[in-house]
């Protein structure tokens, strides 16, 4: 029926490389013209890798997932041997993303303090040196609320392709709001955000490292309530070992706060420490 009409382009193509090839005045009978089928690669890719191995008269262009090489027969096989090498299907990976939010709290609370008398018997709680005066005593010591919330997501991806993940949910948010009469009216609405937790990543391997552009994000309810929303982003470059935990870096925040009475004292410390980690595994 004959040839398509991309095919007779390529062929047109190739025809036109080759007359130009041969009616150049730096072509000479020991320079060889060869079509070289790309398996992997595309012929940009190709064209780019391996122009600086080419020899000064020597020509290289792509087109069709081919490339059309002329140079002497020498550096035609260097050209070859190295194509061979770089010519390769991608590793498979599977990325293993992290992102922790661990929240500690310490509270503790004390004083009411004294011992009590009953009779000739003296029953302290909370001190080891029991003091005989009237009175009483109790301590209450506490550590707890102690959270860990891991969101851990993998995505397989080819060895030097961007890849991007994200999945979330909208929740409903009561948000409040008052109408300005000569009684103001307050009410609360309800509205839905958007809570999204993924990565873009783009990794690269060699030999037995990787680097690895990250741009992860992590969006949840704030713990203070009133339909705040918590953020965590960051975009990096981290280079390790595959198959090891890589630490993006974090950041700590710190509230505390301090209460005193008569009767009794309470102190406490909220720390947030954020976290993201990354693992990078070759599949094949």
């Amino acid at each position: 029926m004959g040839l398509t009409f991309s095919r007779k382009i390529a062929v047109l193509y190739c025809a036109a490389v080759v007359l130009c090839a041969l009616g150049s005045p730096a072509y000479s009978e020991e320079s060889k013209l060869e079509v070289i089928a790309l398996k992997h690669l595309t012929s940009e890719q190709a064209v780019n890798l391996l122009k600086p191995l080419l020899d000064k008269e020597g020509a290289i262009s792509g087109m069709n997932n081919q490339l059309v090489v002329r140079t002497t027969p020498g550096n035609l096989e260097q050209i070859k041997q190295a194509l061979a090498a770089l010519d390769v299907a991608p590793h498979r990976l599977m990325i293993t993303v992290k992102q922790d939010v661990h929240r500690s709290r310490e509270t503790s609370a004390a004083e009411v303090s004294g011992h009590i008398r009953s009779g000739e018997v003296v029953t302290t709680v909370g001190r080891d040196d029991p003091r005989e005066q009237a009175g009483a005593e109790v301590r209450i010591t506490r550590t707890d609320a102690l959270r860990d919330d891991r969101n851990t997501q993998q995505l397989q991806v080819l060895e030097g392709t961007a890849a991007f993940i994200e999945i979330g949910e909208s929740v409903p948010v009561a948000e409040p709001g008052f109408i300005l009469t000569p009684q103001p009216i307050v009410y609360n609405s309800i509205s839905y955000k958007d809570l999204t937790t993924g990565f873009s990543v783009l990794p690269r391997i060699h030999g037995d490292e990787v680097t690895v552009e990250i741009a992860p994000h992590r969006a949840v309810l704030s713990q203070e309530g009133g339909g705040k929303i918590d953020i965590q982003a960051s975009h990096t470059t981290v280079s390790g070992k595959l198959g090891e935990w890589l630490d993006l870096g974090g950041a700590v925040q710190r509230q505390s706060s301090a209460e005193g009475g008569i009767v009794y004292s309470t102190r406490g410390l909220s720390s947030e420490q954020s976290r993201v980690l990354i693992k990078v595994e070759k599949l094949y």
